[in-house]
């Protein structure tokens, strides 16, 4: 059983594989051919098609005659200009009321008197208006106090004061004094005694 399958991979390996060759057709540059050929119909379509459109073409009707508009309105333009028929038209003086600005001096002065009125109400309608007593005592107490205060301000013409400055602390003895308090109090505190378990 081990023999024939080593037998079997004997002649799997000693056959000798055969390359064939490349196929001539291979080696032709087909798709450059292609490509030309393709190149060539798209340039004989487009010859093709400007013959065709130059055969059929024809000018607008309204062409021929725009030119002719034209070459008529240079001629005229070189021509010198026509003599009047008529004298040229002068206008006549504007009368004197239509340069005086009535409707604006009326609309002001109707403006000016409307605003003058509606002033001389808002004064009465404030000299007849009144607090509640409570609120004109209220009113009248928060204005007294306020004077007051301005009369106060402008009595001390400074009311900042700088705080006065403290001496200077000696502190290489208060350092002194912390290192002894820290002594101190570490031999006050009972020491830890380690016992066997």
């Amino acid at each position: 059983m081990v023999n024939e399958k080593r037998r079997e991979e004997e002649q799997a390996l000693s056959v000798e594989y055969k390359a064939r060759e490349v196929p001539k057709n291979v080696k032709q540059n087909k798709f450059e051919k292609l490509m030309r050929e393709q190149e060539q119909r798209r340039a004989d379509a487009k010859r093709f098609a400007m013959a065709k459109i130059k055969a059929s073409e024809a000018p607008f009707a309204f062409y021929e005659r725009d030119i002719k508009a034209q070459k008529e309105k240079y001629e005229q333009a070189e021509l010198p200009p026509s003599v009047p028929e008529h004298a040229p038209f002068r206008a006549g003086k504007i009368p004197w009321r239509i340069l005086v600005p009535l409707y604006k001096t009326m609309v002001d002065a109707n403006e000016n008197e409307r605003d003058k009125r509606v002033k001389r109400n808002a004064e009465l309608s404030l000299s007849l208006s009144k607090l509640p007593p409570r609120m004109e005592a209220s009113e009248k107490h928060r204005k007294e106090k306020e004077q007051l205060q301005e009369n106060a301000q402008q009595a001390s013409a400074f009311s900042f004061k700088p705080p006065i400055p403290k001496a200077v602390p000696d502190f290489k003895r208060i350092h002194k004094e912390f290192n002894y308090k820290l002594e101190r109090n570490k031999s006050a505190a009972k020491l830890t005694v380690p016992q066997p378990f």
